[in-house]
């Protein structure tokens, strides 16, 4: 009886450390993080992301388009997202902020830009929304976070 008992406690406690290494392990490993640069890479869309946004300031439409032209992130060139590309990092197993928490830490659940126009209206532009995984139109002229890709 007892051998019974410590072969299921070992089973419990290696199944609990397998959970929570997966609970530390982005989205399947989907992403792979480079923290000291500062980038994630997402094997699914071939997309490099910029990681931390926290320190950056929320903007105008304009104003992302021109920070993510000039971003000196791991010398490469970059650029505001497509909405399509925005949206790919909804992701539908969080909540509030619906992206990935590991690969994606500290991202507020809030407004992103992209660089997708309206087709209703030329003043209006796509963001996704991370509190809802949704997209809404916007003026250009509001004031919403940036996250840029490459």
């Amino acid at each position: 009886m007892l051998n019974r008992a410590m072969k299921w406690l070992t089973t419990v406690v290696l199944v609990t450390a397998s959970t929570m290494a997966a609970a530390q392990t982005p989205q399947n490993a989907r992403y792979q993080v480079n923290p000291i640069v500062g980038t994630v890479f997402d094997g699914m869309t071939k997309l490099t992301w910029q990681r931390d946004v926290n320190a950056i300031p929320a903007m105008s439409r304009i104003d992302a388009s021109r920070y993510c032209a000039s971003l000196a992130l791991a010398g490469k060139r970059w650029r505001l997202p497509t909405v399509v590309e925005l949206w790919s990092l909804v992701d539908l197993g969080h909540v509030s902020p619906m992206i990935d928490p590991v690969a994606f830490a500290d991202t507020p659940a809030e407004n992103f830009w992209s660089s997708s126009t309206h087709l209703g209206s030329r003043d209006l532009a796509w963001s996704v929304g991370f509190d809802a995984g949704s997209k809404h139109g916007h003026r250009m002229d509001l004031t919403i976070r940036v996250r840029c890709v490459r």
